[in-house]
Formats: C-alpha cells, structure tokens, sequence
C-alpha cells in the first residue's frame, strides 16, 4: 500500500518540530520525573505565561504523535490499479464497443481503447466552445458544447468524425442524456431541453420538441 504525500510529509515533519521546542521537551520530562517522585497536584501558584504556551505546544506535538498513525493509513488506492491513462484534461467520457469518445477541452476526441494499457486516438473533432458532456446513439455522438448547445457529430468513420447538426439553446448545456430520436440536454440555469432529429438515422441534427 502506498502512502500518500500529505503523510509523507507530516511524519517527515516530525524531527523538524522537535527541533523547534527542545525546551518544551526537556520541561516535559523534568515534569515528569518530578511528578513521579512526589506529589502529582498541581502548584497552586499562577503559571507564568512561558510555562502555559510550552505546556501547549507539548499538547500539540503529543496530538501529531497521536494523529501521524491516522494519516499514515490514508493509501493512493484500494482495490483498484491505474491500468492506462492519457495526457490532458477530460470532462466527460462514454465507452461503446472499443472506442471512447472524450470531451477535451473544445475537441471530442475518440480513442481506441481495445488495449487498456495502451489507448490510442484514431480521431477528433472541433467544436467551437468547451465539451462537457457526450453521449453516442445509433453512429453519432451528441455534445454538450456548453454556450454552443447540443452538437452532433457523426461517428459512423470513427477515424473521420464530423459535425452533421447542432442546435443553440439559450442556455448553457452542461450534459446530455440520448434515448432514441430524442437528446435531453441539461440546459443550466434555462433547465432542460428535449431535442429531436428529424433527419435519417438515430438522432443527429437537432429540431426543438420541448423545453
């Protein structure tokens, strides 16, 4: 199990405090001794100010003592291993058959993921604002493209993908969700958008059927 870099650091920092407060160390310990070879009432005297905040920080070094196991047992993973991965920033993804379609910044990138280990892109396409959402139906590929709307990109040639419809909702779509002809596009603050094709095919370019 791998530990992770914040409990890393607090237990490496450990020697480091102990430097900062030798003396509330050596006051620990002459406390202690003294403690144990008499009486173990507190003097009945105010604490002088010095004493009070070594007395804390001895609290605060004791806490990290305690804590440190805690933090030690966080771990990267648990039953679950990276197997591959590619560079960039992805917001959405959908899987059908070996081919993954991702929204990559203001590109929808399809990738062949028949090795895991190894996934390569075989295409991609533009859209004119960011991709945070897509979902493929019958060869195409439905994005929410943000500002842009719902646009829709024949995947059919996964390696030619291209723009056949879109449709700009007064909103700004941040999903999408198909089920046959129809696309329901998550339409932010203007709510939802029921779209329907009325070309050939499942569902590319998009005419209003509702909101």
């Amino acid at each position: 199990m791998r530990f992770t870099n914040k409990a890393i650091r607090l237990v490496g920092s450990i020697p480091l405090l102990l430097k900062l407060f030798p003396k509330a160390w050596l006051r620990f310990f002459v406390d202690s001794t003294k403690r144990l070879s008499g009486s173990f009432a507190f003097p009945k005297t105010r604490i002088p100010l010095c004493d009070l905040l070594m007395r804390q920080n001895i609290v605060v070094l004791l806490c990290i003592f305690v804590l440190a196991p805690i933090y030690v047992t966080w771990a990267d993973s648990w039953n679950v291993e990276l197997v591959g991965k590619t560079p960039g920033s992805v917001y959405d993804i959908y899987i059908l058959n070996n081919h993954a379609c991702l929204c990559a910044g203001s590109t929808l990138v399809i990738l062949d993921v028949s090795d895991p280990l190894n996934p390569s892109e075989i295409g991609r396409v533009y859209l004119p604002d960011l991709a945070w959402g897509v979902h493929v139906s019958g060869g195409y590929a439905c994005v929410a493209d943000g500002g842009s709307g719902l646009r829709v990109i024949d995947i059919s040639d996964p390696t030619i993908p291209n723009e056949v419809g879109f449709y700009v909702a007064p909103g700004c779509a941040w999903g999408v969700h198909v089920s046959g002809r129809y696309a329901h596009v998550a339409d932010g603050a203007d709510g939802l958008c029921i779209l329907r094709y009325t070309g050939g095919g499942e569902i590319p370019g998009v005419t209003p059927g509702g909101k």
